[in-house]
């Protein structure tokens, strides 16, 4: 079966491909969601920080991408700025996430969640250049949620039908952030991209503090300031 969209070829190699890449995809999502459901968001959520660095790897085993040394420096710098703005905002619990990835079972499916999405961006930048960014993410969202809805039924709430415009906006959101991020991919080496994605979390932070009048602001400033550092790295150097 051949289907032709614009430059793409659907073969019978790119749907064994996109449909690994979904239902790998689609276990990381579950134990993204579990592992907020099993631990304190405060805790799990600085994980994917390190995204990033896995990709340094990943992204070097799969696509023979090598940062320059600038680009390595800046993208630790955002790791660590990244950490910061998610870890709590003791300072003597900082580290708690890390000393309790063998303990808590949340924080350390976080972390796998972390490194299966390191490994399926290069693998995502193989099948946009195989078809082309619009083609690869329809497919593979599409095999996603043929794999996510069994268990969205299985697990489903009562939803306020007046709720549903709200929802169906986000998911038009989402939809153009999974668009734009393919676009980069196919643009840019991958590390550079999801560290630079990681500055989303400024908007965060900002908008807590005017907005829902968030308290201890002073740390997250701080690894702002941090992330803005190394993301200049990455895009001047």
């Amino acid at each position: 079966m051949t289907l032709i969209i614009g430059i793409s070829t659907l073969t019978s190699g790119i749907i064994v491909i996109s449909i690994i890449t979904a239902f790998v995809a689609s276990i990381g999502v579950v134990m993204y969601i579990r592992s907020i459901n099993t631990s304190d968001i405060s805790s799990v959520i600085p994980m994917p920080s390190f995204v990033p660095v896995f990709l340094i790897m990943t992204g070097f085993i799969m696509l023979s991408e090598v940062p320059t040394i600038c680009g390595i420096i800046g993208v630790l710098i955002v790791t660590i700025g990244s950490y910061i703005l998610k870890a709590p905002s003791s300072t003597s619990e900082i580290l708690s996430p890390m000393r309790n990835i063998l303990n808590d079972r949340g924080i350390g499916a976080m972390l796998l969640s972390s490194v299966i999405f390191a490994i399926l961006s290069p693998i995502d930048k193989i099948g946009i250049t195989m078809t082309n960014f619009a083609f690869w993410t329809v497919l593979t969202t599409t095999f996603i949620s043929i794999f996510t809805t069994p268990i969205a039924i299985k697990n489903r709430r009562f939803i306020d039908i007046s709720l549903l415009k709200s929802l169906i906006l986000i998911r038009i959101i989402s939809g153009l952030i999974v668009t734009f991020q393919m676009i980069a991919f196919a643009m840019a080496l991958l590390v550079y991209v999801v560290s630079i994605i990681n500055i989303n979390i400024l908007l965060s932070v900002i908008i807590g503090y005017y907005v829902f009048k968030e308290k201890n602001i002073k740390c997250r400033v701080i690894g702002s300031l941090v992330m803005i550092v190394g993301v200049r790295l990455i895009i001047f150097f």
